[in-house]
């Protein structure tokens, strides 16, 4: 329905930066701390300023968390200044053939970052392949243990982990919520049935927190009463 509809997109922007962060081929078991420019107002700060922890947790608690400041801090980190940064986050969306796609900033709380439901759903289909953000999206919670020995609990923002369709037969792969008073409430979900069956759901401005998941359960679960894979035919 109105798939072809532009939306604001919010946090699902986050996917797309930890990918172009991750094109960097950083050292994730080096140790960064949040600092005060990476500070950013909407949503919750999980990590504390100048507290060390490894890369690699500073992208979970963007992906899991869904932090703000945390994915700030991924773009420093990345050595290329933000206005450039974007512009590959463009270049990259181009390359997958998101054609009605625009970024404008890394978090998500512009709501210029727009998007359709067919770009995301290209989106989700190729970020969601690397390992590592696939690993990050699936968590329910994690814990960051700062060098000081400082405990930091995520707990992830997709209530849909929860759910039965992340019990066997089914299984969620990844997914990314999205969040902005402009563009209502997003989700965007691969699903697998006995380890393949593979769907991709995406929901964009849903006007509750959980109408995005009821809306997203209830096409997967439609999706696999309806559908038959080849390997399901009998003849």
């Amino acid at each position: 329905k109105n798939r072809d509809m532009s939306r604001s997109i919010g946090s699902m922007t986050k996917l797309m930066t930890a990918y172009v962060f991750l094109q960097g081929n950083p050292d994730l078991n080096a140790t960064a701390s949040l600092e005060a420019v990476d500070v950013r107002l909407g949503g919750v700060q999980h990590l504390s300023l100048g507290d060390p922890i490894r890369v690699r947790d500073m992208l979970w608690a963007s992906l899991i968390a869904s932090d703000n400041s945390a994915t700030a801090a991924l773009v420093r980190l990345s050595g290329l200044r933000e206005g450039y940064f974007v512009s590959r986050m463009n270049e990259e969306a181009a390359g997958m053939g998101m054609q009605q796609t625009t970024f404008t900033d890394p978090t998500g709380l512009s709501a210029d970052n727009r998007s359709i439901v067919h770009d995301v759903v290209l989106m989700l289909d190729r970020i969601l392949q690397h390992p590592v953000i696939k690993e990050a999206t699936t968590q329910v919670t994690a814990d960051i243990v700062s060098v000081s020995g400082r405990v930091y609990h995520l707990e992830t923002t997709d209530e849909l982990l929860n759910s039965f369709l992340n019990r066997f037969p089914y299984r969620i792969v990844g997914g990314k919520t999205g969040f902005l008073p402009e563009a209502g409430y997003s989700l965007g979900t691969i699903f697998s049935e006995n380890n393949g069956h593979e769907i991709i759901v995406v929901v964009l401005g849903s006007e509750t927190n959980e109408g995005r998941f009821q809306d997203v359960k209830s096409l997967a679960a439609w999706a696999y009463q309806t559908f038959d894979w080849q390997d399901q035919q009998t003849l």
